[in-house]
């Protein structure tokens, strides 16, 4: 996904742009409603120029990122829950459903504190990207 904006803050190679209504938005079956027009978002200037603000740059979340972010933030939360509702069935069927449940419960926070300690520790590695810079502001990318 790439998206157009414009630097508004910059802090060493982190970027701080606003996005701007790009011209698909209109024949979006969500038309503009997604709430991306507008927004801030935190990228990472990779090569070696870093822009100023006011340059409009293009901002690139890679595929893999997003994939790797959903995994992380929503498979792994699912998958520990499963674990620990199964495990709760298995080595205490005598119990109630209710424990089963809150074992369950249990794992899906642990695995929700999981993934958000991974995606703290690769935080870098895991910024949008600025793919291209422009030296005019209105100019097209």
């Amino acid at each position: 996904m790439i998206e157009r904006g414009t630097v508004v803050n910059v802090d060493g190679r982190v970027v701080q742009v606003r996005i701007e209504r790009q011209a698909g938005c209109a024949s979006c079956a969500a038309n503009g409603a997604c709430g991306a027009a507008g927004t801030v978002v935190t990228a990472l200037a990779r090569s070696a120029r870093v822009p100023s603000p006011g340059e409009s740059v293009a901002v690139e979340v890679s595929a893999a990122n997003q994939a790797r972010g959903v995994l992380t933030m929503l498979g792994l939360p699912l998958v520990l829950f499963a674990i620990a509702y199964a495990a709760g069935t298995y080595f205490l069927s005598d119990s109630g459903e209710g424990l089963h449940a809150l074992l369950g419960l249990g794992g899906l926070v642990a695995g929700l504190a999981l993934g958000a300690f991974i995606e703290r520790g690769r935080k870098e590695a895991a910024m949008p990207s600025l793919v291209s810079l422009t030296a005019e502001p209105d100019s097209a990318l």
